[in-house]
Order: structure tokens, then sequence, then C-alpha cells
């Protein structure tokens, strides 16, 4: 049996980079279209923080209302 960890950690990843491409995505075409402003690296860990969040809120979900 495997462990319960190492079956949910590429779920994991994938929820964590898919809400990061998205959470990049939204605030480059905020500040290209609305702001008129270049790129922006500076605010990267806020999405990284998003990304995060949602893997735990995921788990925190799972473990509430199981499969």
């Amino acid at each position: 049996m495997r462990a319960k960890y190492k079956s949910r950690l590429p779920t994991d990843i994938a929820i964590f980079f898919a809400v990061f491409a998205i959470s990049e995505y939204l605030k480059w075409t905020y500040s290209f279209f609305t702001l008129n402003q270049p790129y922006n690296t500076v605010g990267l860990p806020i999405s990284i923080l998003i990304g995060m969040t949602a893997s735990i809120l995921k788990d925190l979900l799972t473990e509430i209302r199981p499969k």
C-alpha cells in the first residue's frame, strides 16, 4: 500500500502550478491592459503564496469531505 502523501504529491504539484500560472496571467493582464505598465516580478511571491494556499485548501476540503 502506498503512503497517502506519495499519492497526493503529483496532484498537489499540478494544482499549485495551475493556480500559480493563472494568478500570474491575471496579474500580467491587469498591469498591462489596465495600468499600461510592464510586467513586474516583485509580486511573484504573492502568486506563490496563492498557489500554496490553493493546494492546502484542496487538502483540507478532501479531509472534510472524503471521496
